[in-house]
């Protein structure tokens, strides 16, 4: 069985201990499950159409993990035959948390928000910012509908903090969340295979965003039947292969803050013990093994 894991090539140049923690920890596990595995750069990766077909330059693979927020070249990979984990939808959703609160209403109990008109950030996103405030008072949370790690994610605490947050979130688009829970505190579940296999629970004393990136802390803690429910039924919403899930907990039961596609388990490892990349490897090996035992003649 072959396969490649393509992560982040200006990540990976950074030195980014998340994120190297990950692919190597992936290539051991699938090393040890038998798998040719070959870590390759998005930098090195080539995608191109001609209309009629999409090239790249990633080889033969049963299966590619692709750790990477570009959903646009993973559907690419996708309609040239590779088969991705996670696929490039459940990217693609995950990485916008306005489509991910769409995903999931009506589905599992999200923290309430509020989608602002389209805006080209004038007038009408102040007006927005005085409705939102209206509707959830102070504090209130700002976020950009793209970030990781706590980035364009801002806490208004007056209307004075308004130009300051359209200055740091850069002209993009912006959704509105109620403050809900404790600051610095949340929960993150890993999903993996639709099973919930773990749970940590961050606090960060310094920052209300509860990041381990941030200077939050990681601690193990029980895996609930009501969060495990949650989680579980979040990654299915999605579609999600392998999924962390955020959930804040207040005074109106547990609620899910993010979903994100492509949670590092680094942090997860030192909190619970838990290999997570074992599990996403073995999940991954299997569901392949099976799928080229159907093909069989």
């Amino acid at each position: 069985m072959k396969g490649k894991i393509v992560y982040n090539g200006g990540l990976w140049a950074k030195n980014f201990a998340p994120l190297k923690y990950q692919v190597d920890n992936l290539t051991e596990n699938f090393r040890e499950l038998g798998a040719e595995i070959e870590m390759v750069s998005s930098e090195d990766l080539s995608v191109m159409t001609d209309g009629e077909r999409v090239d790249a330059n990633l080889g033969e693979a049963d299966f590619v993990v692709f750790l990477d927020k570009d959903h646009l070249r993973a559907k690419l990979l996708e309609k040239a035959g590779y088969k991705l984990f996670n696929r490039s939808e459940v990217i693609r959703i995950c990485d916008d948390k306005a489509l991910s609160y769409e995903a999931l209403s009506g589905k599992v109990p999200i923290v309430p928000t509020l989608f602002p008109p389209l805006s080209y950030f004038g007038e009408n996103s102040r007006n927005a910012f005085s409705k939102a405030t209206e509707v959830f008072g102070f504090p209130m949370i700002v976020k950009t509908r793209k970030g990781s790690l706590g980035e364009g994610v801002f806490k208004a605490e007056s209307e004075r903090d308004y130009e300051k947050i359209i200055k740091a979130s850069e002209g993009r688009e912006i959704i509105f969340q109620k403050f809900y829970g404790k600051p610095g505190e949340d929960l993150r579940v890993i999903v993996v295979g639709g099973n919930a296999v773990c749970a940590m629970k961050r606090v960060n004393e310094y920052d209300f965003r509860a990041n381990i990136e941030r200077g939050g802390k990681g601690y193990n803690t029980d895996l609930t039947a009501e969060m495990k429910n949650l989680a579980e039924e979040a990654a299915r919403t999605v579609g999600a292969d392998y999924c962390g899930v955020d959930i804040l907990f207040g005074d109106e039961g547990l609620k899910i803050c993010e979903i994100n596609s492509n949670a590092f388990f680094g942090g997860v490892y030192k909190a619970t013990g838990v290999d997570v990349g074992h599990k996403f490897a073995e999940y991954i090996f299997e569901r392949i093994s099976l799928e080229k035992g159907k093909t069989k003649p």
